[in-house]
């Protein structure tokens, strides 16, 4: 969600702060191990009974937020939304808001008890390849989120030492087509026009998303779920996204476009 001194200036309600990398992230591995993920969470007081709301304070709210709701939805919990338009619509509304630290009650480990209950919501880069030298498998279709630019390699990456260009066979989706003032766009017409626009069909199975760092990909998820109707479990993530894929060290095994 927001960085840390975002929301001790701007605390909504009696939210709590949630970093959703903490020390987890690192480059070959994005997903943390669901103990970690345990932890966290019950040290702000969510267990197995919990209504969960997650929101960001990006433009729009939408952002990091998706990302958290994915990671609930991935290991089994689905009591999870997120507050479309994040903060800014928050406080465009005149809603309350309060500033300082929270001190969340932490709940016992045992009181939040989900597991990896959806591994065919990940594809792992040997099914990206698959995809990529057009052999078949699970991904049929690979959906880009990265702005323009990016997607076709005419500006760097934004991490040092990442290469140019996209998965081969990979659409571009920018992250923006799906957004209006208000968040995501919640109308289904309207979510699935702009899928369309970029050529992709959201009802049809193997659908598969990335960006720069599996963050931005969650919001194309939430999308997909909007036009198609179908639940977030039938959707894949390449949680490696670009940052593995454009490695140098992998440039001969990873067929990349422009």
């Amino acid at each position: 969600m927001e960085p840390a001194t975002g929301f001790l200036e701007r605390g909504e309600g009696y939210r709590v702060f949630y970093r959703i990398w903490k020390d987890a992230a690192v480059p070959s591995k994005v997903l943390c191990e669901f103990e970690h993920f345990q932890k966290a969470v019950t040290a702000v007081g969510i267990t197995d009974q919990s209504r969960v709301v997650v929101y960001d304070g990006s433009e729009v709210g939408c952002f990091s937020a998706f990302r958290v709701w994915w990671l609930f939805r991935y290991i089994g919990f689905d009591n999870v939304s997120v507050l479309n338009g994040g903060l800014p619509v928050w406080t465009s509304l005149g809603l309350p808001v309060e500033s300082g630290p929270v001190k969340p009650v932490p709940s016992p480990l045992s009181s939040f008890s989900g597991s990896v209950a959806h591994p065919e919501m990940v594809a792992s880069i040997e099914e990206v390849r698959q995809f990529a030298n057009k052999k078949g498998g699970r991904v049929t279709a690979l959906a880009d989120a990265r702005p323009p630019p990016r997607f076709h390699g005419s500006v760097p990456e934004p991490r040092p030492g990442i290469l140019r260009g996209h998965v081969a066979g990979a659409k571009n989706m920018p992250r923006g087509k799906l957004l209006d003032k208000q968040g995501l766009k919640t109308d289904p017409s309207a979510a699935k026009a702009a899928w369309e626009s970029c050529g992709l069909d959201v009802t049809a199975p193997g659908l598969c998303c990335n960006c720069g760092s599996g963050v931005t990909s969650c919001v194309l998820i939430a999308s997909a779920c909007v036009a198609s109707g179908l639940p977030v479990e039938a959707f894949g993530l390449f949680d490696l996204s670009t940052h593995a894929w454009l490695n140098p060290e992998d440039a001969a095994i990873n067929p990349t476009e422009l």
